[in-house]
């Protein structure tokens, strides 16, 4: 275990309950593709920073949780390893796309998380949407298993949605929100045109929904998931 290592870290990251803070660390490595990740180096495994675990577990020692997340975490063969390396220090919080549902389901029955942030990226009407988002056959069957693991699980939760236009609209809110339980926490999130972005030249061609469009959307979600709110990023 001498030989864990992370991409990067940050001192804050909300994780969970609102104005609930917590330092986050980044793993490398991906199986989606999304054009407006905002970890593009990580996603192409271009960043080359090799951060030992026992710095990250020096340097946040006052912390009592930390979130992983990457790239996609669950996608790292080292996962196991480095949980259970940063268990013992804190607990531990998971920001997965949901690609991974045995990991998620196994981590979970062994109480080595205790709290996951999932990516929902769109709906499930469209399937063809998905494409845009990975190159893996079928991904949404696995997002779907992750969801039904966290919709009857008694780990405590949130769900993301990232407003891209080019692949959540109000139908895909719908379809969303017919397959997360009720009582859920789920965040839309504003997509924002920014620099250095997975999807390169073909971004900047995006317009991202005018806030009156946001508006929009979190009331049709908020016809089923009460506790949707906006969170920025």
């Amino acid at each position: 275990m001498n030989n864990l290592f992370v991409a990067g870290y940050g001192d804050i990251a909300e994780a969970g309950f609102p104005d609930v803070l917590c330092p986050v660390i980044f793993l490398k490595g991906c199986n989606f593709k999304c054009p407006y990740c905002l970890n593009a180096k990580l996603v192409k495994k271009e960043n080359n920073k090799k951060i030992p675990i026992d710095f990250i577990i020096d340097k946040y020692k006052e912390e009592d949780k930390i979130l992983i997340s990457g790239g996609e975490p669950l996608f790292n063969p080292k996962i196991y390893e480095l949980i259970t390396k940063l268990k013992n220090n804190f607990k531990i919080r998971i920001s997965t796309n949901g690609s991974f549902p045995e990991i998620l389901e196994d981590l979970i029955n062994k109480k080595m998380i205790s709290f996951v942030a999932m990516d929902i990226k769109t709906g499930f009407d469209n399937l063809r949407k998905w494409n845009i988002l990975s190159d893996q056959e079928n991904i949404f069957n696995n997002i779907l298993k992750s969801i039904r693991i966290l919709n009857i699980c008694n780990i405590d939760h949130e769900y993301r949605t990232t407003l891209f236009p080019e692949v959540v609209d109000e139908k895909d809110i719908i379809s969303i929100s017919n397959k997360i339980n009720e009582g859920s926490n789920w965040f839309l999130q504003p997509f924002r045109l920014k620099k250095n972005l997975l999807g390169g030249n073909f971004i900047g061609k995006i317009k991202p929904y005018e806030i009156e469009e946001i508006k929009k959307l979190i009331n049709i979600a908020r016809q089923r998931v009460k506790n949707t709110r906006i969170r920025d990023v």
